[in-house]
């Protein structure tokens, strides 16, 4: 934090809203709405553990708003790069994400590394949000030994009175620091289940067929409504993709800006299409 701010004695507690479909989100409620306050840091409470699935969602989050923020295709590769360029944080989403998980993302940089099936299905994830093809593997599968020393010596000399430190157990188990020690491959699990709980099924179909979203379109802009957390990134490529068709019930205008509210949870941001990088990424806050 910075020299001016301070910690508040709040704490605030809440249902998970209706609009997501288990506890593994729990965190994504607040860190969606912090992304645009100057110096925002959201600490985990000491008592979280392994044994509650709001503990899970701690990573949940960073990996859902590093992903569809950033228009990062492979986790693993830009965390590296982040890292090895000092984490600059010169945007709000960036900001944010340094202040609130800190070098605590070396820990998730280390399971994705050790976990080349997990990163590779969160690649897949996304790509296919986007719409487009995914017919081969984008990540090597074998596990860089290198890499995993270098990343298993910087996590164990992370400041264990960081808030997020007992955190770091649910992606850095003893059990697989021993098991790499003896050159034991795991690369094909995902043991803390963090591409399990990214990917989700049910977000197929043109953004047209789907009775739950609503859309309000002015120009080049729209705003998209929708009921559900799950599946959103999809269905925001869908109507852009839904905008280009000649048989739409649109009007065959590009949409190129989207600011996406769901039911229960607000406005994730409004988002811009970077033809760079082929997807939708979210517009820095004027805050």
């Amino acid at each position: 934090m910075s020299d001016t701010s301070r910690a508040t004695p709040w704490i605030v507690s809440y249902d998970l809203p209706t609009c997501f479909g288990d506890g593994w989100s729990a965190a994504k409620v607040l860190t969606w709405k912090l992304l645009d306050v100057p110096g925002a840091q959201l600490v985990p409470s000491p008592d979280l553990d392994d044994a509650f699935n709001d503990s899970r969602s701690w990573w949940q989050a960073v990996v859902d708003v590093l992903m569809y923020s950033k228009g990062w295709t492979n986790l693993a590769e830009e965390l590296r790069r982040w890292r090895m360029y000092g984490y600059p944080a010169d945007d709000p989403v960036l900001s944010f994400v340094k202040q609130t998980w800190g070098k605590t993302l070396i820990a998730l940089e280390w399971y994705l590394a050790t976990h080349p099936f997990a990163a590779e299905k969160i690649c897949e994830q996304v790509t296919r949000a986007r719409g487009l093809p995914y017919t081969e593997p984008h990540i090597d599968g074998r596990l860089d030994v290198s890499l995993i020393v270098d990343l298993t010596n910087q996590v164990q000399r992370l400041d264990r009175n960081h808030p997020a430190h007992n955190l770091m157990n649910l992606l850095v188990f003893n059990v697989e620091l021993d098991e790499l020690n003896e050159h034991t491959s795991f690369g094909g699990s995902d043991s803390a289940h963090l591409a399990l709980h990214f990917c989700v099924k049910d977000t197929h179909g043109a953004a047209s067929r789907d009775p739950s979203m609503s859309v309000m379109i002015s120009h080049h802009s729209a705003i998209l409504y929708l009921e559900k957390y799950e599946g959103w990134y999809h269905k925001l490529h869908d109507l852009r993709f839904d905008s280009l068709n000649n048989d739409s019930y649109l009007t065959n205008i590009e949409i190129t800006e989207v600011n996406v509210i769901i039911t229960g949870m607000g406005s994730l941001g409004t988002f811009v299409f970077d033809e760079s990088v082929s997807c939708f990424i979210r517009q820095n806050s004027g805050l």
